[in-house]
């Protein structure tokens, strides 16, 4: 382990799994329960947060959040099994030995055919790379294309596409509709293999998503060095243009595509070869290279096929003469840029330095730091944020990371993290080095191990970084206090091969939504789970999977906010004359989408019963904040409503199949609503929403009886978190509805809506 790491250690829970074993192990939690509102809610987790959560327990988590109840955090010390269970293990495909440490592993799915050479598991033409994520969907880049998996059951991942498209090392990003590849090599514009004769791209290639059944190249943008990896850079003033930063990192082109001049620039002899010149003296500002520099190309989003290149800043010149060469000879190129939008910086993990660039200017990036090591860091490789921005975590590929470097004779931090603190300073944003992190060099031989691709876990109030050590598996830091970094989880497989070094192991592993996804080189996609533990609790995990992003793409680091946790923490509260009690916070959110309205005087009339008519009104403007277009001109559908206030929204939820009449031709929209109806009513309006039907159940209401018309409702309102007893048996299902407890199931439903990542605009 790194430089400050703490010495002291105390007993650990681990789980050392042989193939002939069970696959998990859990920890016992008792189960407990709080109220929300009036109604009491059952925290039905259970003994193992190992099973996927469900719904009504992270929404109740959501819920909590939003009323203003205290979740405690856990306290966190440095602890590491010992004796360390990732030490010997036994090789294979997929009968390796597996060690694992508070988490739980899902599910593995093999590369698909045309994704793997089965004669050579770790051949570079269709390993697997970085990987990226769009609402249900994880992106898995690979040197031979694109898999795009269906994650919406964590458990049991799906192939739901499969771009074959060569061209390494195929990492991948995305931006609303838009995916972009990176093209290094080994690939043609149209997407075939170089032997077929086509044109070569070196690049970047630029798809069209909005069918993810058929994606659609749109550009293809030709770079002089490639493209290694890229990021993707959103204008917050200018939310019609992405850019995209290139990072190649090969040699100057020799071929000159139409509309593109490479340049080498000045070359040396060195044995009897000439090659690229690293000297300072023999560049100036004038100096022809297209090394020395990146790429910055504007994506229109509307018009992606007039992607262009618009600039080629040299972030690595001297700041005086304008030499391109004005940091170490090595940092001709990043491998890696972070870029975070919201603090106006990027850092660039180039090879000899890390860097701090200001991106105020997404088209004009500037460097305004620079940091090396010498002693401990071969090439710098990524970067990573913490969530405020006053910390970075950059790695050390050392080896290439096609090298065993997690071993005794290497040092503890060479192949290491390297943690830096930010500062503001007079002259801008400053770094300083607070510690070094590396998991224990306990690895083989035939283990290709060292610091690479990971994310941020969104505790709140710690910094937690999940991260791919290539063999050496994935590890969990804890960089909260970054001078004393610790591990706190972890996966390990043994070595593909126990006889040789095979390239095998984790290309990068990211947190989403929830889960751990691992981008296996050789193995496929393997999903994990992060379990309570004396580390992390079951409250702060729970925290953690409430944040709901729609596209995460790790270099493209956005800052979490307490509205990706809950729905209701995305808008302004309304508040009413009468606002008290515990449906307080709930109508306010509500309000505040514009769903629930109060009366002329100001007040809300939380204790008043809910008719029949404003319930109808209250379910069309929630379908209207989730997306769904209303019909314009609905046929009339009852006869006791006409004239009324309400009649056009329980005329387009009939429409809809949303709202049922008490007869045939009568709604009468005067009524008390009950418990039953609402219950019926909100379920049809989120299984419209979500388009699927909710599980249903049986539910623990010894009141509702299988004859109830409105049983399965009830049922699968109950089991989604919507609705809650009046007991822990008994629903009352015929008891009227008041505003307040409205306002608080609609407020649930909004919290169900924001984890299935339904997109929610309040209503004007």
């Amino acid at each position: 382990m790194g430089t400050g790491r703490p010495t002291s250690v105390h007993p650990a829970w681990w789980h050392y799994v042989r193939p002939d074993e069970a696959t998990r192990v859990g920890r016992s939690h008792d189960a407990g329960s709080w109220e929300i509102g009036n109604e009491p809610v059952n925290d039905e987790r259970g003994a193992r947060m190992s099973t996927t959560p469900p719904r009504r327990s992270r929404i109740a988590i959501a819920i909590a959040a939003a009323v203003g109840l205290v979740l405690p955090a856990a306290g966190a010390s440095a602890q590491t099994a010992e004796p360390d269970p990732r030490e010997g293990l036994g090789g294979g495909y997929q009968d390796a030995e597996t060690a694992i440490w508070n988490m739980e592993h899902l599910a593995n799915r093999e590369r698909p055919p045309g994704f793997i050479n089965p004669n050579n598991l770790g051949d570079f033409a269709y390993v697997n790379s970085d990987m990226a994520f769009s609402g249900h969907h994880a992106f898995v880049g690979s040197y031979a294309g694109v898999q795009i998996w269906d994650i919406s059951n964590p458990r049991s991942p799906s192939l739901r596409t499969a771009v074959a498209c060569p061209g390494g090392q195929g990492d991948v990003s995305v931006n609303g509709n838009l995916m972009f590849v990176s093209v290094q090599q080994l690939g043609t514009v149209d997407c075939q293999p170089l032997a077929s004769g086509g044109e070569e791209l070196r690049g970047v290639r630029v798809f069209d998503i909005s069918d993810i059944t058929s994606p659609v190249q749109v550009a293809a943008v030709q770079t002089c060095r490639g493209s290694h990896t890229h990021t993707v850079v959103e204008d917050l003033d200018d939310p019609g243009n992405v850019y995209v930063y290139v990072n190649g990192t090969s040699g100057v082109r020799g071929d000159s595509p139409e509309g593109l001049e490479c340049h080498v620039g000045p070359t040396v002899e060195v044995n009897g070869r000439t090659v690229p010149s690293s000297n300072p003296e023999d560049f100036d500002a004038d100096t022809l290279t297209d090394r020395y520099q990146i790429e910055v190309i504007q994506v229109p989003v509307a018009n992606p096929e007039q992607a262009e290149i618009v600039n080629e800043p040299r972030l690595f010149a001297d700041e005086e003469t304008g030499n391109p060469v004005g940091l170490r000879g090595q940092t001709d190129a990043c491998h890696d840029i972070t870029a975070y939008p919201e603090i106006g910086l990027a850092a660039g993990a180039c090879e000899g330095n890390g860097l701090l660039i200001d991106i105020t200017d997404p088209a004009n990036p500037v460097r305004v730091d620079a940091v090396e090591d010498t002693e401990h860091f071969a090439y710098w490789h990524s970067a990573t944020f913490n969530n405020d921005g006053t910390t970075v975590v950059f790695t050390d590929e050392l080896g290439g990371g096609v090298a065993p470097t997690c071993v005794p004779t290497v040092d503890e931090n060479d192949g290491a993290n390297a943690i830096f603190e930010i500062h503001d300073t007079a002259d801008g944003p400053r770094m300083e080095f607070a510690s070094y992190y590396k998991i224990p060099n306990n690895q083989t031989m035939q283990e290709n191990c060292v610091a690479h691709n990971g994310n941020l876990l969104p505790v709140p109030g710690r910094d937690i970084k999940v991260q791919a050590w290539y063999q050496g598996g994935i590890s969990v830091m804890d960089f909260t206090d970054p001078h004393e970094p610790f591990e706190i989880a972890f996966f390990d497989r043994g070595p593909l091969d126990e006889d040789q070094l095979v390239l095998s192991g984790f290309w990068s592993a990211y947190y989403y939504n929830g889960y751990i996804y691992g981008s296996e080189i050789a193995r496929g996609l393997d999903v994990l789970e992060l379990i309570p533990s004396e580390y992390l609790s079951e409250e702060e995990l729970a925290q953690a999977a409430a944040v709901r992003l729609r596209e995460h793409t790790a270099q493209s680091q956005t800052m979490i906010t307490d509205a990706d946790r809950s729905a209701c923490a995305g808008v302004d509260p309304v508040t009413f004359g009468d606002t008290a009690g515990v449906h307080a916070a709930a109508v306010g959110c509500v309000a505040g989408y514009g769903i629930a309205q109060g009366y002329e005087n100001g007040n809300f009339g939380f204790g008043a019963n809910v008719r029949r008519d404003q319930m109808a009104a209250f379910v069309a403007r929630t379908l209207e904040t989730a997306g769904v277009e209303l019909p314009a001109s609905p046929p009339d559908a009852f006869n006791d409503d006409d004239g009324t206030r309400h009649e056009e929204s329980i005329n387009q939820l009939a429409e809809l199949g949303v709202v049922a009449g008490t007869t045939e031709t009568t709604f009468t929209p005067g009524a008390p609503v009950t418990r039953a109806q609402t219950a019926a009513l909100v379920v049809r309006a989120v299984e419209l929403i979500l388009d699927e039907d909710l599980a249903a159940p049986r539910s623990p209401f010894t009141d509702v009886s299988s004859a109830n018309r409105h049983v399965r409702d009830i049922d699968a309102a109950h089991a989604a978190g919507l609705v809650y007893g009046t007991t822990r048996t008994t629903f009352a299902p015929g008891q009227p509805v008041q505003r307040g407890q409205m306002g608080s199931i609609l407020a649930r439903a909004l919290e169900l809506f924001h984890y299935e990542l339904v997109e929610l605009t309040p209503r004007s």
